[in-house]
């Protein structure tokens, strides 16, 4: 694509994306657009973001009526495009039903569930909601050494967080003797046999496509040797149950996979009652066919495991479901991988799972991150196969819109400064908690002559100018001393258009505010020293907050509230 065909197309993605948040667009969605509109750049994507960075820094630098002007005259479909957008609603995919669609959530419970697993919990959920019938939340709970019963009860919390609701739930785990039975009848119909080789020799002969000497036995051979493994008589590593599948498929997952393996370790449901356990795809293929799911909606990763689970489902006889893939979610500066998020803990660099710089589901509602914004970023991405990253500009961006309507306002200053106001009328006053409701709730001040104000304001001021205490009334800058601002009163109603905030000394309380930024830079690697703590002063009327509640404090940003009480104020800094 020559060089002003691609700004042209980008500059229409850009202006798009703009509209859609507030006249700012953003490199991850936009590129992802772009790739998904024109695939034939996607192997040049490195060379083509510095075009694109230098359209989205144009747009973004033109006011929001400016850019409507302008994709009006340039692409008016983008413009009836939104409109569109606006039904928040999913594509309509093959098989739907009115009242018949079986859709599921299987996590296992072997972490904290992420952003990832959110989208795809609400796009499951969404296709129940919308058309009827059935949600199974199913627990992925075969590998009895990785999982836990917190996981269990954190993944059920989180999702009663979202707002998800499953009509049905069960455990993979509960249905062991029946893997077994489905196990006897693929080994007596010779689609299945008891392997002795060692795990390295099965992996190394997969690769090569070739078969090993288990394969020859007789089907009687292999069932005795299968109720030996049930019985004990073989240690971990000795022996695996193994799909007979085609060794010279390009497909490497249907190259006789092991479908049980012995786990010595004790389940934290079924304790040490089994030992021969069935493999993900073994047992997620049987439940599947089971639950009578309708629809699959999962990340493109699972996609080469496709071939092998409708395999083992027509083997055994049971239904397959019509399979969706969407490519999966990432997130831009921070990591999604439990063996990545494990190492950060175990070093120190992040303080736990809940940790406001990761995107598990309890960090984002920890950064005051609600539901509904994640379930818009569901519908902002839909079921994309453009490898979207999604950027925190993005997430906080429709977080802001939701946040916006039901975050109290108070005045709060970080790094504060001393200022005192000579002739300053002693005086009582009362704010709106929220500008959308200006009669329900107000805060009170009592206001004399003392006043913290932020560094960076102070930093701002001129002596002779005159500025406004936002909300308060007017001063002139007189002198700076000792780290101490004086200004003189001059009247209360002139606007004045230099405002500045304030907090009356005499109800300050003692502020401190966690910081998260990127944890992983533009390069892959850790940023260790990325998360910041800010130190200032909140009005008192906060203290009628409830811990967790989201508020903004004027003029610095959407924080939630960590810890209150009379003497401090902890909160962790969601976005501006």
């Amino acid at each position: 694509m020559m060089d002003k065909e691609l700004k042209e197309t980008v500059l229409k993605i850009a202006l798009k994306n703009a509209i859609l948040h507030d006249g700012k667009a953003s490199l991850g969605p936009v590129l992802g657009k772009l790739v998904a509109e024109k695939p034939d750049v996607k192997p040049k994507i490195k060379e083509i973001i510095p075009i694109v960075r230098e359209v989205i820094e144009e747009v973004n630098r033109m006011p929001i009526e400016k850019q409507k002007q302008l994709l009006e005259e340039i692409a008016p479909e983008k413009l009836e495009e939104r409109k569109t957008e606006g039904k928040r609603e999913l594509p309509r995919i093959e098989g739907l039903q009115e009242g018949r669609v079986v859709t599921r959530f299987a996590p296992e419970p072997n972490g904290y569930l992420h952003i990832g697993h959110a989208l795809t919990a609400f796009i499951n959920y969404y296709y129940r909601k919308t058309y009827g019938g059935v949600f199974w939340l199913r627990f992925e709970d075969t590998n009895p050494r990785k999982e836990k019963i917190e996981f269990y009860e954190a993944i059920e919390e989180d999702l009663k967080w979202l707002g998800i609701r499953w009509d049905k739930r069960k455990c993979n785990s509960e249905d062991m003797p029946l893997y077994y039975e489905y196990a006897r009848k693929l080994i007596s119909n010779r689609h299945a046999y008891v392997c002795e080789c060692e795990l390295e020799k099965i992996r190394k002969y997969r690769l090569l496509g070739k078969e090993c000497k288990c394969r020859t036995l007789s089907p009687e051979d292999h069932l005795e040797k299968f109720e030996k493994m049930l019985e004990g008589a073989y240690r971990e590593g000795e022996a695996t149950i193994r799909l007979r599948g085609d060794m010279s498929s390009p497909n490497t997952t249907l190259r006789d996979p092991v479908i049980f393996r012995i786990i010595e370790a004790e389940h934290p449901i079924q304790g040490d009652k089994y030992i021969v356990w069935p493999t993900y795809d073994y047992a997620c293929s049987i439940q599947d066919g089971l639950c009578r799911i309708t629809h699959v909606l999962r990340s493109a990763e699972f996609e080469i495991r496709t071939e092998l689970q409708n395999m083992i489902r027509e083997l055994l006889g049971l239904p397959n479901p019509i399979i969706v893939h969407y490519s999966r979610f990432n997130v831009k500066g921070t990591p999604t991988s439990k063996r990545e998020i494990t190492r950060l803990i175990d070093e120190g660099i992040v303080k736990g799972w809940d940790d406001p710089r990761l995107v598990t589901l309890r960090a984002l509602r920890r950064r005051g991150i609600l539901p509904k914004t994640i379930e818009d970023l569901m519908y902002q991405i839909g079921l994309s196969k453009a490898n979207p990253i999604i950027d925190w500009k993005l997430l906080t961006g429709l977080n802001r819109k939701n946040v916006d309507k039901i975050a109290n306002r108070y005045f709060a200053v970080i790094n504060p400064i001393l200022l005192e106001v000579e002739n300053a009328p002693e005086r009582e006053i009362s704010l709106p908690i929220h500008p959308d409701k200006p009669e329900e709730k107000v805060r009170k001040f009592t206001v004399g002559d003392q006043f913290y104000i932020s560094a960076l304001d102070a930093k701002g001021l001129k002596r002779g100018e005159e500025i406004r205490l936002k909300d308060l009334y007017n001063i002139k800058i007189v002198d700076f001393r000792d780290s101490v601002v004086r200004g003189v009163f001059v009247d209360f109603k002139r606007l004045l258009k230099k405002k500045i905030q304030w907090v009356p000394i005499d109800q300050a309380i003692k502020l401190k505010v966690y910081v998260p930024m990127e944890l992983i830079d533009e390069h892959g690697n850790i940023v260790r020293e990325s998360m910041k703590t800010e130190y200032g002063y909140v009005e008192s009327n906060v203290t009628r907050e409830k811990v967790g509640n989201i508020v903004q404090f004027e003029r610095y940003g959407f924080c939630r509230l960590e810890k209150i009480s009379k003497e401090n104020v902890e909160a962790v800094y969601a976005h501006d």
